[in-house]
């Protein structure tokens, strides 16, 4: 390629000539995102598979004479730029920003009505970040005020402060009113391609199995991601033999993702059918067509059937799209199986509903067995914050998009599956992606997205990780770390063998083994939620939650000012499971649950606690337990601890369980119905004064802690999914925390 670029574009332009095969393809993907001088770099669908292929530096691509048209709005390349006439369309000192953020990224590796939401009114901050796993740069519409830079603090304020001085929320459960059933797996995982083997060496599988075995008694995994798209040849045996050594010791199941973007997309996709269809059968559930076409390097196009020439646009996507989607699932496949899923959108609002209606339509009695669409908060990674992050605005504005799209999959008959999400894009970033935030978007955002009726939320963890200790994206809830096998036995990691001298290549190959980071706090937290023990497929459906609508209840002032969040599941065998989510990083709350009287014998709370508060990393426990000590093992580590809670009676047969908690933490409240119902007994069922529990006592979630009095009732609302006080939201520098609050249902 010829050095005609300045500045920043000539760094995109070298990252690219200096990189080989498939790397050739995220570079592209990245240089496009970043725009400017890409569009008269030359590189078009031809030359950059010839580049792909030729394995080799260097490029067969030619920039654009200067002169030429490079854009849709008169644009002339000049100097390796897309120029307007009078003058560049975007400074070199921006390119710079985009570029330097794209750099630091890349290194660093719920009732039936929705509630209010809004747009900012501003224009949308630009997401650009360079994804381990995918190019899925976005510039999309961010929540009402997420362009502010407020920080978060480390701890929260209420930490020394008694839960008796926590102000009180109080709903009721109704468990006679059964909605929507969680499906019996809903929490997947997603991973590329690249180094999926890991999971399967011989040396940890078990260790790996330990890890995915707790999600589901048969997780499903799905194997895809711009590894998928940019592949040059089919995956071997050797890696079907590894997801079969993983497969044989959890009994997962298989989603995998098949090539679009590439010209020989069917040949490819035919080799990975029936490579895995012969290695998995039916624990093959489908395969997903493209990923991400959005934010292909050659943008959304596909291949004219006739000429084989690349077009760019919708039309010639849809038409790609069908072309090969009939070739690997003909409507005439004996028995009619329909086993392909798509489009695999980079977002919920990243392409007009229509589009998706095209695509749904023209596969939907054919070849099409589900639609999917992948999520990620429409945020900018590089200066959001905790708060910001948890804003309930932000979930439920992709909540409506969410929507947007399900209606036209429902209307085709089709379910759909969010195939890929987490808490960021890109990766996620360090110090925020991997804190207490983190777990609490992950089973906040399950809980949602299952109420909302999604057929499954697969968290991706992009590239686990590589033997140099790069790849692992801080987002994910588990990382793949490896170690050495050095003389003696004696195991070391990458950067310890640096600092010995010794050469990793005279080695044995090195042992891939589960990292646990704090996110996956909140994966279990979901799990014993829905399924009420590790292993287990759910078996629950939500219920629904109303505020007390007694005349006497408190105003509005008075109520709870945490970002409160209260979710209630009741299981086939009748146990009553209430979620208890404090996304608020400074105030604590205490939550006065009423039940009725079949429940009123006792409860256990568990706890899901962080020394650090929202952006706590070290310390946390779940239940009492931790991976702190779990070496090479992916194992919890330690015994359960449960507080018993003791119910206050109330005069109608009914009673009250009360549970203070403090800020960024979550709680689970289990009670078991008695079959049949036991009469209810003020006297056996007096409570003594509560205990007043700090964020120390909280943490130590010992047993026998008191149940707390109820306070006085609040204003009504009924659903399965509570919000009480006032969104997080960015607040102006020079602004107070309002003493004020508000309440509103989420759906």
């Amino acid at each position: 390629m010829d050095r005609v670029f300045r500045g920043p574009h000539n760094q995109l332009c070298e990252a690219y000539h200096s990189s080989s095969g498939e790397d050739k393809w995220q570079q592209a993907a990245a240089w496009r995102q970043a725009h400017g001088s890409y569009a008269c770099s030359g590189i078009d669908a031809g030359c950059l598979q010839e580049d792909m292929a030729s394995g080799a530096q260097g490029s067969t691509c030619k920039p654009l004479q200067d002169g030429t048209v490079c854009s849709n709005l008169g644009g002339l390349c000049r100097r390796g730029h897309c120029m307007p006439h009078q003058g560049p369309v975007r400074s070199v000192s921006v390119l710079w920003r985009l570029l330097s953020r794209a750099e630091g990224n890349s290194s660093s590796n719920s009732s039936s009505s929705s509630s209010s939401t809004s747009s900012s009114a501003g224009s949308a901050p630009v997401q650009r970040a360079a994804n381990a796993g995918s190019p899925s740069h976005r510039q999309l519409q961010a929540a009402e005020g997420s362009s502010s830079s407020s920080s978060s603090s480390s701890s929260s304020s209420s930490s020394s402060s008694s839960s008796s001085s926590w102000p009180t929320l109080s709903v009721s459960v109704d468990p006679t009113r059964t909605g929507r059933a969680v499906p019996e797996t809903f929490l997947a995982t997603s991973h590329e391609y690249t180094r999926i083997y890991d999971y399967g060496n011989v040396k940890s599988v078990a260790a790996w199995a330990s890890v995915f075995g707790m999600l589901s008694s048969s997780p499903i995994i799905r194997v895809g991601g711009a590894s998928q798209d940019k592949m040059l040849q089919a995956p071997g045996d050797e890696v079907w033999a590894a997801l079969k050594r993983l497969q044989s010791q959890t009994n997962c199941r298989f989603i995998f993702g098949l090539p679009l973007w590439q010209s020989n997309a069917v040949q490819l996709s035919r080799q990975i059918i029936n490579a895995t269809q012969r290695h998995f059968g039916k624990t093959v559930l489908g395969y997903e067509l493209g990923n991400e076409p959005e934010f292909w390097p050659t943008g959304l196009g596909g291949y004219n059937t006739t000429t084989g020439q690349w077009q760019d646009g919708f039309e010639a996507y849809a038409s790609h799209f069908h072309a090969v989607a009939t070739a690997l699932n003909p409507c005439s496949l004996p028995g009619g199986k329909r086993m392909l899923s798509g489009p695999g959108w980079g977002n919920v609002n990243t392409q007009p509903i229509n589009w998706m209606a095209d695509v749904l339509w023209a596969g939907k009695g054919c070849y099409l067995g589900e639609a999917s669409v992948h999520y990620y908060p429409y945020i900018d990674n590089a200066t959001v914050t905790a708060p910001q992050l948890l804003a309930e605005q932000l979930q439920q504005f992709g909540l409506s998009k969410f929507r947007d799209y399900q209606r036209v999959t429902a209307s085709a008959s089709l379910q759909l599956r969010v195939s890929e999400t987490n808490s960021l894009y890109g990766g996620g970033r360090p110090a925020l992606s991997d804190t207490m935030t983190g777990a609490l978007w992950v089973a906040d955002a399950l809980f949602e997205f299952a109420r909302a009726g999604a057929a499954g939320f697969h968290l991706h963890f992009g590239v686990g990780g590589a033997p140099d200790g790069s790849l692992g994206q801080p987002n994910t809830g588990v990382q793949t770390n490896f170690y050495y096998e050095t003389a003696g036995g004696a195991r070391r990691e990458f950067k310890e063998l640096a600092a010995l001298q010794i050469n990793p290549a005279v080695l044995p190959a090195p042992v891939p083994w589960p990292s646990i980071h704090v996110p996956w706090y909140g994966y279990l937290f979901w799990t014993m939620a829905a399924a009420g023990a590790y292993g287990k497929t759910a078996d629950a459906s939500f219920v629904p939650i109303t505020r007390d609508s007694s005349r006497h209840a408190q105003p509005a002032s008075s109520n709870c000012t945490a970002n409160i969040k209260v979710w209630a599941l009741k299981s086939k065998s009748g146990e009553l499971r209430i979620a208890l989510i404090n996304k608020d990083e400074q105030q604590g709350c205490s939550v006065s649950v009423k039940v009725g009287k079949q429940y009123c014998n006792q409860a256990s709370l568990s706890r899901l606690l962080s020394p650090g508060g929202l952006l706590g990393k070290a310390g946390i426990t779940w239940q009492g337990q931790s991976y702190a000590n779990a070496g090479y093992t992916g194992k919890l580590q330690g015994q359960p601890q449960l507080q018993q809670l003791l119910p206050q009676a109330q005069a109608n047969s009914s009673c009250v369980y009360t549970a203070p908690v403090s800020a960024a933490s979550a709680a689970l409240l289990v009670s078991k119905a008695t079959t049949p119902p036991a009469p209810v007994d003020s006297a056996v069922l007096r409570v003594s004064k509560p205990t007043a529990v700090t964020a120390e006592t909280a943490k130590a979630a010992t047993k026998g802690g008191k149940a707390a009095q109820p306070a006085a009732a609040a204003r009504r609302g009924d659903g399965s999914a509570l919000r009480v006080g006032k969104p997080q939201q960015p607040k102006p520098r020079a602004a107070t925390k309002s003493s004020t609050s508000t309440a509103a249902l989420l759906p």
